[in-house]
């Protein structure tokens, strides 16, 4: 499991996911806490008035950058080459930026990367924009798409 080799990369989701709920209790919304077997099964992080979220902080683009809201990375494949977040049971995904929680419905992103991402496997996360990248000595399937095409495809975003 990621978290375990790089703990910081679970504290900055924590974060994040932290940083939504407040960001949603301040909009008058309820939030309630997705089990663990939810989180870990279906990739659900949260509820918020019967509709489930999976929120996604900002990431580094790779382990040695920083933390920045440029770009995001999505997963087809988790690090078992099974299916990833992307296709879990997620309504929606919440992407963090500096400002703001970009909403897009799960099963759209799904349908605009089919016509967006061109499988051809790159080893630079670099050069993974739109493409497919497989981090060394695992089997996931994850793309890197920019934060703007997100917003272009996003039904709602919400200021922090």
């Amino acid at each position: 499991m990621t978290h375990l080799r790089y703990p910081s990369s679970k504290a900055e989701g924590d974060k994040a996911y932290q940083r939504f709920v407040q960001t949603a209790t301040g909009l008058g919304r309820e939030v309630i806490k997705a089990s663990d077997a939810d989180d870990i099964i279906f990739h659900i992080d949260c509820y918020v008035e019967s509709k489930s979220f999976d929120v996604k902080g900002m990431k580094r683009i790779s382990r040695e950058g920083e933390v920045q809201d440029r770009y995001h990375w999505v997963e087809f494949k988790n690090i078992n080459g099974e299916p990833g977040w992307l296709h879990g049971r997620a309504t929606f995904i919440a992407f963090e930026t500096q400002k703001s929680f970009i909403i897009v419905s799960r099963t759209k992103l799904i349908d605009a990367l089919e016509h967006k991402v061109d499988h051809t496997a790159v080893s630079d996360p670099y050069k993974a924009l739109y493409k497919s990248y497989s981090r060394n000595g695992r089997k996931d399937a994850i793309t890197l798409v920019e934060t703007d095409w997100l917003r272009q495809i996003a039904g709602k975003e919400i200021v922090c």
